[in-house]
């Protein structure tokens, strides 16, 4: 004989069974997306360590590299350095080649001036992930500073002239400045978490200054 009442719980006792393994599905998926975002953040850590200690600049607040990541990040690659003292950015660039030159530094557009050259160079990084360099740069306005140390240690000062959003398809040379020595560009997506726009940093170089 089967009981009305057992027979009407039955369905409510899958309803919970279901319920909760979803509940636990949703959050092994939010671990496993935290745990990768940890994961590309220390191996971007670790290259920028890597690449800041080939460049003569290691910080007193890192841990030497691991072995493996020495040997395997192209340190030789490194064309400069970026900070702001604005936004606590200092970040090793190298010259873009492919997309997962990001996964490790920022990286100029090759088809835009080199650091410290007269025209424009177009810089790019990730806004989060890989170490999230360009976290902040919504954070920087007009005559904020960033410092570039090129190579062979040269040292330059350029002044933020403009922020941005343009669209992803956005023509960068419209931003170009004739009267300016030199100019740098840097471009992350916008807004956080999305890639739906492009946020844009301009600064121009100032004549005879350095850091």
């Amino acid at each position: 004989m089967i009981r009305l009442k057992s027979f009407l719980g039955y369905p409510r006792r899958i309803s919970l069974i279901i319920s909760a393994t979803l509940l636990l599905s949703g959050a092994l998926f939010v671990l496993m997306g935290e745990w990768q975002k940890r994961s590309e953040d220390q191996a971007f850590g670790a290259a920028q360590v890597a690449m800041r200690q080939a460049f003569g600049v290691f910080p007193d607040e890192v841990n030497d590299p691991a072995p493996s990541t020495v040997e395997t990040v192209d340190t030789s690659r490194v064309t400069g350095l970026i900070e702001s003292p604005t936004i606590g950015l200092s970040v090793a660039v190298v010259d873009y080649i492919e997309y997962n030159d990001l996964e490790t530094a920022v990286a100029r557009m090759s088809t835009s001036s080199e650091l410290g050259k007269p025209g424009t160079s177009v810089v790019v990084g990730h806004r989060t992930g890989f170490g999230k360099p360009f976290f902040d740069l919504d954070r920087l306005n007009a005559n904020d500073s960033i410092n570039v140390t090129l190579r062979d240690g040269t040292k330059l000062k350029y002044s933020v002239t403009l922020q941005k959003i343009v669209s992803p398809s956005a023509d960068l040379s419209e931003f170009e400045d004739a009267s300016a020595a030199s100019q740098i560009i840097l471009v992350t997506c916008h807004p956080k978490y999305s890639t739906e726009e492009r946020l844009i940093i301009v600064a121009k170089l100032l004549d005879g200054e350095t850091q």
